[in-house]
């Protein structure tokens, strides 16, 4: 069970990081910008996900691995659910 769970929390995360590039056209098409400020959607996510990761490796070594898992995903799960709307 905590294989799976496992392996669906990278899928699920692997889909967001994932996602970003073939929507940058839709973004710049949406917001009437240039290719280079455009490219700052990107290198804000890298940049968001550059410093959450040690900082959730260091919340889950001091509160747990499983808890900080759970906050992740519920994150992801609440982000997700608010763009789909």
């Amino acid at each position: 069970m905590t294989y799976a769970v496992l392996v669906a929390s990278v899928v699920a995360f692997m889909l967001t990081q994932s996602t970003v590039n073939p929507v940058l056209p839709r973004i710049q098409a949406e917001l009437d910008s240039s290719q280079n400020t455009v490219t700052w959607v990107m290198t804000a996510n890298l940049l968001a996900a550059s410093v959450a990761t040690p900082l959730m490796g260091r919340l889950g070594d001091a509160y747990g691995r499983k808890r900080m898992l759970v906050v992740a995903v519920a994150a992801l799960s609440v982000g997700a659910l608010l763009a789909a709307v």
